[in-house]
């Protein structure tokens, strides 16, 4: 019988650097589970992490909202070895024209987010050793 893989937990799962990310760990033996807005690069990872020899699960929900954070990542949370914080708001315009809502959306994706996505997998990851 095989030894069960690793999992691995990336947020802001796309196609670049988020599939890039994902075939690296899938070859390194990981599945990967990939959390997003929306599903719309879901079948490119999935192709990439099966080329590497994983098991790609897409998961859709906005990682500023707790709760959903929370519903999607919960059956997942125990099997979790590591998390990538991936996700980005890209706006293309100088700094002084943008505007305070537009920074915080960034910042409630770039920093909110990776708090509640390691709120829900390090209680499991602490139990079961595997945090240095």
């Amino acid at each position: 019988m095989a030894p069960a893989r690793h999992m691995l937990l990336l947020t802001g799962a796309a196609e670049g650097l988020g599939a890039s990310i994902s075939e690296t760990f899938a070859q390194a033996g990981h599945d990967v589970l990939g959390l997003s807005r929306t599903s719309r690069s879901s079948e490119h990872l999935k192709r990439r992490v099966e080329r590497g020899g994983g098991t790609y699960t897409h998961l859709a929900c906005d990682i500023t909202r707790p709760a959903e954070v929370a519903a999607a990542l919960e059956p997942y949370a125990g099997r979790i070895d590591v998390l990538i914080h991936n996700p980005h708001v890209l706006t293309i315009k100088p700094f002084e024209q943008t505007t305070a809502e537009e920074f915080e959306q960034a910042w409630r994706v770039a920093c909110l987010g990776a708090m509640l996505t390691a709120q829900m997998v390090l209680p499991h990851m602490v139990t079961r050793g595997k945090t240095i």
